[in-house]
């Protein structure tokens, strides 16, 4: 406690209040003077030094009335200042400064578990290991966070400690530099014309319960919570080699239904009927569709009642790795009208162009490992689950790549945006639109999760409305 940041912030407070009021401090009592030796009356004689930790002790502990040693040397150092007119000097400064490094080390601290959170769930490790670490992660983040707020001087500290805070102060400056760049600089916007945004609440009529299970329902009294209001997002994109032919091709995005109970059935009714409302000539589902086997009987309730033009088509994502009969799965998706896309190329005819679709499940199924670029003409569109796989993407020349997996974070701070996001690109590709390369990447951020929780972050229903440059 003694050597403590909070301790030292109290000692400063109180130096810097009774100092540049002329006092003792800690006392009562006035200086006589300001300079040089200060006598003080009544057996009060002042201060030698102000160190890192406050006020220092006398030489040889021979304490005074006040506790503090004979004089007030002029030209004493207090951290990079020297003092030379004690009441004029302002040691506000220097409070000031050591939250502020205090805040940015803990920004920095934050960050980089949350990197190594983020990349856990970017892995195809066993859900287990992920576990484990996930909560080493959690001890990790309280004790360092309370490591650096309790822990004394730089001058004072281990090496280990003290190299720790200059790495989460360095991360700290990284990071908000990184994301000044990612929101001024590196945003685009030629692919994307238009948009509006529909907001339904699904959850003001919605029959009986709302969530089913104790942590859902206790979720779901965090003010704010977005869970059952559906963001239906209309966006009208230009793509560069999109042929007039296709103009106004309307496609509707589904992903992360993540059917385990806890949202009702009616809900993900409502949502498809929301979809079908949209008219849409291409459904694409990009995974995380049942958690497990029981709901599976769910699904010609949800997916079979969905209609679209040119057909529903569909990839699976790390969740419905919790479903062991992948087969199963798959049939029971497919039996509901929709084409699985991983491992080749589907050809589709359109309004006499052509269309290629194709399919990316990595790094939890294979198949995409083996696709190749193909020579067919017309335009080629990837239904990925996560946008790791943008890269991939762009080497397969895709024109637009449909991701899901990020969930847009789920939880979306004020001005700073989302911190978890199980990426190895971390929050860069949360959600929304992406371009690289001559390929576009839309991230929905999904309709449901492992908890349900939304803040600042609805669940969405993605319809792209798709045009020629000239279109």
């Amino acid at each position: 406690w003694q050597k403590s940041y909070v301790s030292l912030l109290l000692k400063k407070c109180m130096c810097a209040m009774r100092l540049t009021s002329g006092k003792c401090p800690l006392h009562s009592r006035r200086m006589t003077s300001v300079c040089g030796s200060v006598p003080l009356p009544g057996g009060c004689t002042g201060v030698q030094s102000i160190g890192k930790f406050g006020i220092q002790g006398p030489p040889g502990g021979a304490e005074t009335q006040c506790g503090f040693v004979q004089t007030v040397q002029a030209g004493t150092v207090v951290g990079n200042r020297r003092i030379n007119d004690l009441r004029g000097e302002p040691l506000f400064g220097m409070i000031v400064v050591d939250l502020l490094l205090l805040c940015l080390q803990l920004i920095g601290h934050l960050a980089i578990w949350c990197a190594l959170y983020n990349q856990i769930h970017a892995q195809a490790w066993s859900r287990t290991v992920r576990k484990v670490l996930e909560k080493l992660i959690y001890i990790a983040v309280v004790a360092g966070g309370l490591a650096l707020i309790w822990s004394g001087a730089w001058v004072e500290l281990t090496p280990w400690i003290s190299g720790y805070r200059w790495l989460c102060l360095l991360c700290s400056l990284f990071v908000a530099v990184r994301w000044l760049w990612w929101r001024f600089v590196d945003a685009n916007s030629d692919v994307l014309v238009g948009q509006r945004c529909q907001l339904i609440d699904l959850g003001a009529d919605l029959p009986g319960k709302k969530y089913a299970g104790l942590q859902a329902n206790l979720l779901s009294w965090i003010p704010g919570n977005q869970s059952l209001k559906l963001s239906i997002e209309h966006r009208i994109l230009k793509l560069p080699n999109w042929p007039a032919a296709l103009d106004g091709l309307v496609i509707a995005q589904l992903s992360d239904l993540h059917l385990n109970g806890k949202m009702t059935r009616e809900y993900f009714r409502r949502v498809a009927q929301q979809t079908n409302q949209c008219d849409p000539d291409i459904i694409c589902l990009t995974g995380d569709v049942v958690e497990q086997a029981h709901y599976l009987s769910w699904l010609p309730d949800i997916l079979g009642t969905l209609t679209a033009r040119f057909g529903k088509y569909y990839i699976l994502g790390n969740h419905d790795l919790r479903i062991r009969d992948e087969r199963q799965l798959r049939s029971a998706i497919e039996a509901t009208g929709f084409q699985r896309l991983t491992g080749n190329w589907l050809k589709l005819t359109i309004r006499g162009a052509h269309v290629m679709l194709a399919g990316n499940e990595l790094p939890w199924y294979s198949g995409a490992e083996n696709l190749r670029p193909t020579d067919q003409p017309g335009p080629k569109i990837i239904l990925s689950h996560s946008p790791d796989q943008f890269a991939w993407a762009q080497a397969m020349q895709a024109d637009l790549v449909l991701a899901g997996h990020t969930h847009g974070g789920q939880v979306r701070l004020p001005l700073i945006g989302p911190i978890i996001v199980p990426s190895v690109y971390g929050v860069r590709y949360a959600s929304g639109l992406f371009e690289k390369s001559g390929t576009v990447m839309f991230v929905n951020r999904g309709l449901s999760g492992d908890e349900t929780i939304r803040w600042n972050c609805p669940p969405e229903l993605s319809i792209l409305k798709i045009n020629s440059p000239d279109g």
